[in-house]
């Protein structure tokens, strides 16, 4: 299997978090490790998972994680999708709403609030 697919970069004040691939053991724990780094680092993270191939629940779980993590940093995670499907499995995972944008200008559009 090959391993995922994570880039990281800035953008207005953001830690941007893109994936691509196949959902994976690997790609579930190279995100889980790119949100921690964040969290001592910069804590606001956009995540462009609008390439990864979901197909299981679990799959959604190092972004429940990753919003855990980086409010505890005092951060914050938004997330790049364009399905609502997404955005809707989002909120089931974490009792709320998960804050997804269809794109990232659109999420990184103000900076962050720190």
């Amino acid at each position: 299997m090959a391993p995922p697919n994570l880039v990281t970069g800035l953008r207005n004040g953001w830690r941007l978090v893109t994936a691509s691939g196949e959902v994976t053991a690997d790609t579930r724990s190279a995100l889980r490790n790119a949100f921690a780094a964040a969290a001592g680092e910069l804590p606001f993270v956009v995540a462009d998972i609008s390439a990864l191939d979901f197909r299981a629940p679990a799959d959604f779980e190092p972004l429940a994680f990753g919003r855990r993590t980086l409010r505890r940093a005092e951060g914050q995670l938004l997330v790049v999708h364009p399905s609502e499907v997404v955005g809707y499995a989002l909120d089931a995972l974490v009792d709320d709403e998960f804050p997804v944008f269809g794109d990232i200008e659109r999420a990184t559009r103000r900076p962050p609030p720190h």
